[in-house]
């Protein structure tokens, strides 16, 4: 009995012990410093709003300085604002940055990204640049069952084309051919190449059922090299699949250097 009972001190001596070590400092806690104020993450991350909705998220900050942190901001867009709280942050003291984003606003879909600035009294950096992303998404939830069974469906004929090898500079083109299949009018809502080298161009954005289209689909391989694979998103009204994903891959081979300098050959006769 003695010895568990010396067991069990030594297990709480040694669980108090460890979280008295585990006490994080607001540097811990707030790793990203932009002057003397620090961030939890510098970027806002609001995922998927709905288009037809308004979404507010935090960006959570703390006054790593001797003085009285002030804060207003500029660069920001109609569809956000942004509010601090408290407005003035005192040392030591930890706030936040309410931000609001209106999606219907906005009036677009898919991934977007924004920035807007925090101009503050700080001596080291008084204005902090601030990210915002966002997935706006139709909204397909007040939908009822019948309205689901006669949506549009977006079907693609072919959703991969490999290029086969291409040398660099050269441009990979492919029309994808897609077809409404479903039993109302499809409405191509935007398209969007993973990168800049990718571009999609559909020929018609309205399709009734039953109709086929095609996008045109080009890769540019200028500063590309190796294994590629590039996507572009087709955002449409199709409930089941209104983030519709084609890819277009292959192999891009970089010319053999030339050496400089080194003469031509005679031509022999």
């Amino acid at each position: 009995m003695k010895n568990l009972k010396l067991f069990l001190v030594a297990v709480m001596l040694m669980t108090g012990f460890s979280v008295l070590a585990q006490v994080k400092t607001p540097k811990d806690l707030y790793p990203n410093p932009m002057g003397n104020l620090r961030f939890i993450s510098p970027q806002v991350n609001l995922q998927n709003v709905n288009n037809t909705d308004t979404k507010t998220d935090t960006l959570k900050m703390y006054n790593d300085w001797n003085k009285n942190m002030t804060f207003t901001f500029s660069k920001l867009p109609d569809y956000i604002t942004v509010k601090a709280v408290p407005e003035s942050l005192k040392p030591g003291q930890k706030g936040y940055v309410l931000v609001t984003y209106n999606a219907q606003k906005r009036n677009d879909y898919g991934y977007m990204y924004d920035r807007f600035t925090i101009q503050t009294n700080d001596s080291l950096q008084p204005e902090k640049t601030v990210t915002i992303s966002v997935n706006i998404v139709e909204d397909f939830s007040k939908l009822t069952p019948e309205q689901l069974l006669n949506a549009p469906k977006i079907k693609f004929e072919n959703p991969t084309y490999d290029f086969g090898t291409i040398k660099q500079g050269d441009k990979a083109e492919y029309d994808f051919v897609f077809t409404n299949v479903g039993k109302s009018e499809l409405i191509i809502r935007k398209t969007k190449g993973s990168c800049g080298c990718t571009v999609g161009t559909p020929e018609k954005s309205n399709l009734m059922p039953g109709e086929s289209s095609k996008m045109h689909v080009t890769f540019n391989s200028a500063g590309k090299s190796g294994e590629q694979s590039k996507t572009v998103t087709v955002t449409c009204n199709d409930p089941s699949n209104a983030a519709a994903m084609v890819t277009i891959k292959g192999k891009v081979e970089v010319p053999a250097p030339t050496q400089e300098g080194t003469p031509t050959p005679t031509p022999t006769h």
